[in-house]
C-alpha cells in the first residue's frame, strides 16, 4: 500500500496533475483489497481521484465495496 502512495504522488509530481484516473485491475485477487484502498482514501492519497476497481469476481466488488464505502 504505501509503495502505491508513492507511486500515485510520484506520477502526479512528474505530471503536474492534481487529480487522476486510478485502474485498479483484478483487485479481488489481492487480500484486503478494500482495506487498502479505504485506508488510501481516509489518508486523503486518492480523495480526488476517481478510482475504478475491476476483479473476476463481481460478488467480491460489490461485498468490499459496502464493507469500506457504505
Amino acid at each position: 500500500m504505501a509503495e502505491f502512495a508513492r507511486t500515485v504522488r510520484r506520477a502526479r509530481t512528474l505530471s503536474g496533475a492534481t487529480k487522476a484516473l486510478l485502474l485498479l485491475d483484478e483487485v479481488t485477487s489481492v487480500k484486503s483489497w478494500q482495506n487498502a484502498v479505504k485506508s488510501l482514501w481516509d489518508s486523503g492519497v486518492i480523495r480526488d481521484d476517481v478510482v475504478l476497481c475491476t476483479g473476476s469476481s463481481a460478488i467480491d466488488l460489490q461485498a468490499g465495496a459496502r464493507a469500506s464505502f457504505g
